[in-house]
């Protein structure tokens, strides 16, 4: 009976301190990388756990450093966002690998994450159907396909997906227009610290 008593006290103890350990997570989402310094049959034993605290924003993935010091870190390879990267398509893909850039003189720059990007097939308000993005197939890259009501209501991701894309293909020209002078050594980064 005793030890039934003292099972139950510890118990709510420790219930409790789940729930201030997630009352501090709502006021200061922990960082992903912090799991990653816990012992490995400890990240494991908790993965369900820490998935379930991901999935209610109180693990957060890690802030991005500075793109400056991220390149710096890089020993000033040439910053090439991932978004960018996700949305060239396979021919430019072939040119930049044939250069061996992405071994040595191109590093990705995480500006998101490792998901692929997304592109919406949506009708416009002629009743015809677009898409955002290229026609060609991209690096990483998925599609959703919006009904007629679904692309009225979600027309502001439409407007966003095509910004994100116009944006990539600005830096995508940039980085092949640069290709022979970042091979020749002669240009490093676009981003230079102060």
């Amino acid at each position: 009976m005793l030890k039934d008593k003292i099972q139950l006290i510890e118990t709510l103890e420790q219930l409790a301190k789940v729930d201030e350990f997630e009352k501090q997570l709502k006021s200061t989402p922990m960082e992903l990388g912090k799991l990653s310094t816990l012992p490995g049959h400890v990240r494991l034993g908790t993965m369900d756990y820490a998935n379930e605290l991901a999935n209610k924003g109180l693990i957060v993935p890690d802030a991005l450093p500075p793109v400056s010091d991220w390149i710096e870190a890089n020993n000033n390879q040439y910053a090439f966002n991932r978004s960018s990267f996700y949305q060239m398509d396979a021919a430019e893909l072939r040119i930049v690998n044939q250069t061996g850039l992405l071994n040595t003189g191109i590093t990705i720059y995480p500006d998101v994450d490792e998901k692929a990007i997304t592109h919406y097939n949506f009708w416009n308000k002629n009743n015809t159907q677009h898409s955002t993005g290229s026609n060609e197939a991209m690096v990483n890259v998925t599609y959703v396909n919006l009904d007629k009501d679904q692309s009225e209501l979600n027309y502001q991701l439409v407007i966003d997906a095509n910004e994100m894309y116009k944006s990539a293909r600005t830096e995508i020209e940039y980085l092949l227009a640069n290709l022979d002078s970042m091979k020749a050594g002669q240009f490093n980064t676009q981003y230079l610290k102060d």
